[in-house]
């Protein structure tokens, strides 16, 4: 019987500065499996640098995964958005999208044609829905 594997710790950074600082940290010291950047968190102007500092990350074998949700502090519209998610996945591991996003499957696509993967996301902050409805 193969023993099952050890849990998994994901860290998330919505701050290029603490982006920088968790990079910045000998890769002994990083406790997180995978690092979660909240893109949506960073303003465009830092996008560019977030992503080198993802580089960074990756080269270093830590994983990385952009969230970049659609509402309170992403309010650039889809087109803008399909596009941040393009140019970040040249640079990450991972992508995460909600399973209800009108650019779903454009981002899907992406990510395939760049050998990345996809977390599809389910958010209902009101209850928590019967398996079967998963």
């Amino acid at each position: 019987m193969t023993s099952p594997s050890a849990p998994k710790l994901v860290g998330t950074l919505a701050s290029i500065d603490a982006l920088s600082g968790y990079a910045a940290l000998h890769q002994e010291k990083r406790l997180a499996d995978l690092v979660e950047i909240r893109l949506d968190g960073i303003p465009p102007a830092q996008h560019a640098e977030c992503f080198q500092v993802c580089r960074i990350l990756e080269q270093t074998e830590t994983p990385v995964m952009i969230t970049l949700r659609d509402g309170a502090l992403w309010k650039k519209g889809d087109a803008k958005r399909l596009a941040t998610f393009k140019e970040a996945l040249k640079f990450v591991s991972y992508v995460d999208i909600e399973h209800d996003s009108a650019i779903l499957s454009d981002v899907v696509s992406a990510a395939h044609k760049l050998d990345r993967k996809v977390v599809v996301s389910y958010h209902n902050y009101d209850e928590t829905p019967a398996s079967r409805e998963l």
